[in-house]
């Protein structure tokens, strides 16, 4: 009975593959199939590029009309093979950029003209730019000026923005030793746009080169001339020179690459033309003139522009004009005060716990964590808030109009510290206090929770939590923990059911006391699950809902949030139990938000199956997602399992798989077509044969249904049929069993003679239905046949060049005369050392009698 595939089409795959190699990416069917792909489909098929197209279109797929397939070129198909031989490697997707040197190579190849096959390739679908730019006549000196590495050969240039060209000009006229004004030229005959170049001078070396690339990116690309050339591209090439130390100097090194840029055609930047030594002390970080500079693209801090202000006694606010000049774009806004002291500076300078580390750095123009900053200040000097944030106004800095206490102390700073010991990071005015952190202040001043919160709102700080007020004990604190440790990672004003089972394991406690204790000290959402709450928690319990692998911070779940299945499948491994037995017991300890599919049977290496990378320890892959063919092989090899039983778990898992499993499907996994191991994607023909033997089905089923099931499509060899002696001579061991002869690979001569003398064939017949058998000619050499087996397995035991003592040898195990021996080696292709070899066969050797 036939059991044809319904679901995997392999010539479909191929042809809406783009580059015809049934793998993505894949023609979008909302996008024009280009001729071009028809045209290559149809050799790499076998059909017609009508075929191709009528398929296609069946497919839901724009294709070209028949009239635009019938305009085609007549040497189409060598225009769109890589190598004008009209076969594979073909020219696809990628080649849109370096287009336009490709149709300048393939004119000078065919001695045709660049303009009338640049319009062929158009009308092939390829991208042409510019078509109506390209010379009637290309020649062999013209290619060095395309080709990548100016060689005259591939890999091509890529055409990329008409920006960048000058740079590319300038390379080309250094190598070439060539004014850039005449290698333009050259291009623009070619049909590239070139700018302007005759202000360059006529030499490039390696400084313009320098000056042209550009500095600030990470690849070694061309500056635009398309934009104004900006400071840091000058202080670039001046750090690359070594004249980055004296401002003087560099300044003045600044100002003569700046022109020379000018005179190559690039626009500098006004302030960037004119930049001082001055101004290398404004930019530099350390205000020296030396580097680092200020990047042109970050803020400026408002901090860097007072300081030098006071340094040098400078106005802020022309400082700030003279950065913008310099080509900054992010300078402080708004008027700055005019003038700045020593003592005023202070109140500006901060420590930062950020991704700069405990560096110094400056309170930001509009900085969110200003009110820390201002009470710490208060704190330290002595002055009011109030009064320090009046001088921070009007140094330029923005904040708020807020009441605050005429007086902060220490006590206060460490109190708005998350860590409670005056040290960022700091609470923020805008978000909510929480519970923990006003239980942790109370216990560790020694003070009740109601003094903490008028306290902190006296500071600022008006989004407190309803906190009975209360004494606060240690107890209290390490409800308060997410570990119970009273250590860090402290609980949110939500808690988790998850940590009131903690709780209660911890402290012998029950679960409705724990919650009820989390609500008496101000947390309002504690949410119990509906079902009956647990008569006890054990610690053992606890490993069943700790979730993350790090037990120093765990993660508690709340009672209606869902337990992940890779979470329950660790648990079940580490147990050797099913995971259902898991999800009863999450269950009964009140969690009811589980995965739906939980099997009642152990698996080895479940959380292997669901893991990304097949390790037990993630990423993982969430049900009901679609797990590729490719997953099931790797799952399979990772655990050592069937990929049947590999995809028949995952099913039980929860997960869809993109083929419907089949029963017969174990035997087609099977590389001896019987269910079990080995397991392999690259069997060959023979596992072909010998599953549609055992299964009653075609080759071309089998093949198909692999295809389906994750093996690599291999076309079939063209064959009337098979029968017994083909799965057995495409064994390698010629018992019809698995390990298969490798696909395409031809088979060796002692391979043939064994088979042939399994089979009862002649060698010559035996090479030529593994011929037919895809394993390609067998070339006999001369006269041979089974009896030749023992000198061949002799021979594939040496190495190298045969020597005097190999032939001795042979001759000894084989029974063979010398002479013989050498003529045979011969006569089988194998240099043999020049010799007066004995003809006399050795004696056999005498039998051994045993007592």
């Amino acid at each position: 009975m036939s059991h044809p595939s319904d679901s995997y089409d392999p010539h479909a795959q191929l042809i809406i593959s783009a580059c015809l190699d049934r793998r993505a990416p894949w023609l979008d069917p909302a996008v024009p199939v280009p001729p071009y792909h028809l045209l290559q489909a149809a050799s790499v098929t076998g059909r017609s590029p009508a075929d191709i197209r009528d398929r296609l279109a069946e497919l839901g797929h724009r294709v070209p009309a028949a009239e635009e397939l019938a305009a085609l070129p007549g040497d189409a198909m060598k225009l769109v093979s890589t190598h004008l031989d009209g076969a594979s490697p073909w020219v696809g997707l990628r080649s849109g950029p370096g287009m336009r040197a490709r149709i300048l190579w393939v004119a000078s190849e065919l001695k045709r003209s660049p303009a009338e096959l640049a319009a062929e390739y158009a009308a092939l679908g390829f991208p042409v730019r510019d078509p109506e730019r390209f010379p009637t006549a290309v020649g062999a000196d013209d290619l060095v000026l395309v080709s990548e590495k100016l060689s005259g050969e591939w890999p091509w240039y890529e055409e990329t923005t008409p920006a960048t060209m000058r740079g590319r000009i300038l390379q080309v006229a250094e190598r070439l030793e060539e004014s850039p004004a005449e290698v333009a030229a050259r291009y623009a005959r070619l049909g590239y746009r070139t700018p302007d170049l005759a202000s360059a001078p006529e030499r490039v070396g390696s400084r313009e080169l320098r000056l042209a690339r550009d500095a600030a990116s990470s690849r070694e690309s061309w500056l635009g001339d398309d934009a104004l050339v900006p400071l840091g591209q000058l202080l670039g090439v001046v750090r690359s020179e070594g004249d980055a130390k004296d401002p003087e100097r560099a300044a003045a090194a600044a100002v003569l690459a700046g022109r020379e840029l000018t005179a190559l055609g690039y626009r500098v930047a006004p302030g960037a033309a004119e930049v001082t030594g001055d101004d290398l002390r404004l930019i530099s970080q350390e205000m020296d003139g030396a580097t680092p500079w200020l990047a042109t693209d970050e803020p400026v801090p408002v901090g860097h522009v007072l300081s030098f202000a006071e340094k040098h006694a400078r106005n802020p606010n022309a400082l700030v004009m003279r950065l913008a000049r310099l080509g900054y774009r992010q300078v402080p806004q708004g008027s700055l005060a005019d003038r700045v002291t020593a003592e005023e500076l202070a109140l500006t300078a901060t420590t930062r716990t950020d991704w700069r580390g405990d560096t110094p750095s400056w309170l930001e123009q509009d900085d969110p964590h200003w009110l820390p900053h201002v009470l710490k200040v208060s704190s330290r000097t002595g002055r009011p808030p109030a009064e320090i944030m009046t001088r921070l106004r009007a140094l330029g800095f923005r904040m708020p109009e807020v009441a605050l206490p005429a007086t902060v102390s220490d006590e206060d700073v460490r109190l708005i510290s998350r860590s409670l010991d005056g040290a960022p990071e700091w609470l923020d005015p805008e978000a909510p206090v929480s519970v923990a952190h006003v239980l942790r202040a109370a216990h560790s001043q020694g003070a009740s929770a109601g003094r903490v919160l008028v306290r902190l709102a006296d500071l600022g700080f008006p989004h407190l939590p309803a906190v009975p007020d209360r004494t606060v004990s240690e107890e209290d604190v390490q409800l308060a923990s997410a570990d119970g440790r009273a250590f860090r990672d402290w609980l949110d004003d939500t808690v988790p059911y998850g940590r009131v089972l903690h709780a209660a394991s911890t402290t012998g406690r029950g679960v409705q006391e724990v919650a009820e204790r989390y609500r008496e000290l101000g947390y309002t959402n504690v949410v119990l699950p509906d079902t009956p709450l647990p008569a006890s928690v054990t610690e053992e319990d606890l490993l069943l809902f700790r979730l993350g692998a790090d037990d120093r911070e765990p993660h508690w779940p709340a009672a209606h949030q869902e337990i992940p299945l890779w979470h329950i499948l660790m648990r079940a491994s580490t147990e050797a139990v099913a995971p259902a037995e898991i999800g009863g017991r999450l269950r009964a300890l009140g969690f009811g938000n589980l995965p739906a599919e939980l099997p009642d049977t152990p698996f080895p290496g479940d959380p292997v199956l669901v893991s990304e990378v097949q390790r037990p320890e993630g990423p993982w892959i969430d049900p009901p997602a679609t797990v590729s063919a490719d997953h099931v092989w790797d799952a399979s090899r990772a655990v050592g399992v069937s990929p049947y039983d590999v995809a028949n778990r995952l099913l039980a898992l929860g997960y869809t798989l993109p083929y419907t499993l089949r029963p017969d499907d174990r035997l087609i996994f099977s590389a001896n077509a019987d269910g079990s191991g080995p397991w392999s994607q690259h069997a060959g023909y023979g596992h072909i044969l010998l599953a549609a033997k055992t299964l009653g089905r075609t080759p071309d089923e089998i093949a198909t249904r692999r295809a389906e099931l994750g093996y690599a499509w291999r076309d079939l060899p063209e064959s009337t049929g098979f029968d017994e002696d083909d799965v057995l001579v495409l064994s390698e061991g010629l018992d019809s069993r698995a390990p298969w002869l490798a696909w395409d690979r031809a088979p060796s001569l002692l391979h043939v003679l064994r088979a042939a003398r399994a089979t009862g064939h002649t060698p010559q017949e035996t090479g030529e239905r593994l011929a037919r058998l895809g394993h390609g000619a067998v070339i006999l050499p001369g006269p041979v046949g089974p009896e030749d087996i023992p000198l061949l397995e002799a021979m594939s035991r040496i190495w190298g060049d045969v020597r005097l003592e190999h032939v001795l040898s042979i001759a000894s195990s084989t029974g063979r005369s010398p002479a013989e021996v050498a003529a045979n080696l011969a006569a089988l292709g194998r240099e043999v050392p020049v010799a007066d070899y004995p003809t006399r066969r050795p004696a056999p050797a005498p039998a051994q009698h045993r007592p």
